[in-house]
């Protein structure tokens, strides 16, 4: 019979408590943690919650509070829970999950992910026409920069630097620096935005947007998923779908784009499917 990876709960006692409970027997046993030995198949149950006859030491003496007269000593049967002693699949597998789901949600976390959900949703929604979006677009990515960028003086620069600094990849160096020059003329002078420069600028927002997933993601090695030796029964490959379900949701709620599944999804799955 497999072994089950064994529990305890804020008070050392507890998980004790029925085995070293003074009044015998347990008179009634309400109900059961049931699982299942992965090994031999046996059904194993566990006490969840248990009926103890107690003596009332002072009985109120009131209709339906459980006490009753027995050899002219008053009793009542107490319940208590007993929490759940053992790990079995679906603890583990939750347990697993939600410690690599919390792991996607805090590394996103550190690069302010509401400030980018928030421009992604204004965009979508039409909320922002083409010139205030690449304003509030330049404006977070400056944003951006200052927080990636150590030295005080080096955040004082102009934005082409910091731009440079952060070593994004060529092409979207190249499209980040071009787009705020397209911001600077829109500001300082009398320039209006073309149906193009709101296709470049929609294009190099999904590419930075992209950048910085897969600078989140990458470091979590999502594909490279331990599980403990008396956990050997499950598949690995079962708790990475759950992660890849969880992370396509994610990224959808707070990265959304148009083309979201060409321009964002597709190009971040086959990164962690090279983990």
């Amino acid at each position: 019979m497999a072994n089950f990876t064994q529990r305890t709960y804020g008070n050392p006692e507890r998980s004790n408590f029925f085995k070293n409970l003074k009044i015998r027997p347990l008179t009634e046993i309400r109900n059961y943690w049931v699982t299942n030995c992965p090994n031999c198949s046996y059904i194993l149950r566990f006490i969840r919650s248990a009926g103890v006859k107690e003596i009332v030491d002072e009985p109120t003496g009131k209709g339906g509070s459980g006490e009753f007269n027995e050899y002219n000593r008053i009793y009542k049967y107490n319940y208590y829970e007993h929490e759940k002693p053992y790990m079995d699949y679906n603890d583990y597998f939750e347990e697993i999950t939600g410690e690599i789901k919390n792991k996607i949600v805090n590394a996103f976390n550190i690069i302010k992910i509401e400030d980018w959900r928030e421009l992604c949703s204004n965009r979508r929604s039409k909320t922002l026409d083409g010139f205030k979006f690449m304003i509030r677009f330049i404006s977070y990515l400056e944003k951006y920069c200052n927080s990636q960028i150590e030295n005080t003086s080096d955040k004082e620069v102009d934005m082409p630097i910091k731009i440079k600094k952060l070593n994004f990849p060529e092409d979207l160096e190249n499209s980040l620096i071009e787009i705020n020059k397209i911001r600077n003329k829109a500001v300082h002078g009398t320039y209006e935005l073309s149906p193009d420069d709101d296709i470049k600028i929609d294009d190099t927002f999904a590419q930075l947007l992209l950048n910085l997933i897969i600078k989140q993601i990458k470091p979590l090695n999502l594909k490279s998923i331990q599980i403990k030796e008396e956990y050997d029964f499950i598949n690995p490959e079962s708790v990475y779908m759950e992660i890849q379900s969880f992370l396509n949701k994610f990224l959808l709620e707070n990265f959304r784009v148009d083309d979201f599944y060409k321009k964002i999804w597709t190009p971040v799955l086959e990164i962690i499917k090279k983990d």
